[in-house]
């Protein structure tokens, strides 16, 4: 049942790094899931995040991904919660933006461009 195994998503979210099955166990929790995904904790978002600056993950960014939408309709408020989180605490993590002689130069945190 989803709604169980909801209640463990922080100590899934801990192995996530972990090829031991964490992984396909939360997503399945996540898919489709519209009310539970309303009902996440912020413990689960500051988790991510801290292993995203610890592991740079694609894993964790896909999750990411799939606390903001269920079949297709924004999760606004996992949505909100994610920008707020990501400025707020991690602003090391996000990319910059600057227009340079009309051109738009993306830096990455480590200041590489792209």
């Amino acid at each position: 049942n989803k709604r169980l195994m909801s209640r463990k998503l922080p100590l899934l979210q801990r192995h996530l790094t972990k090829d031991i099955g964490a992984y396909s166990t939360v997503l399945s929790i996540y898919k489709d899931s519209s009310e539970l995904l309303e009902q996440l904790e912020d413990v689960v978002f500051v988790e991510q995040i801290d292993i995203i600056k610890s592991a740079k993950r694609a894993r964790v960014v896909s999750l990411m991904e799939m606390t903001c939408q269920s079949n297709g309709i924004p999760v606004q408020k996992n949505q909100n919660r994610w920008v707020k989180m990501l400025f707020d605490e991690a602003p090391q993590l996000l990319w910059s933006v600057k227009l340079v002689n009309g051109n738009v130069i993306l830096s990455d945190p480590e200041g590489k461009h792209e």
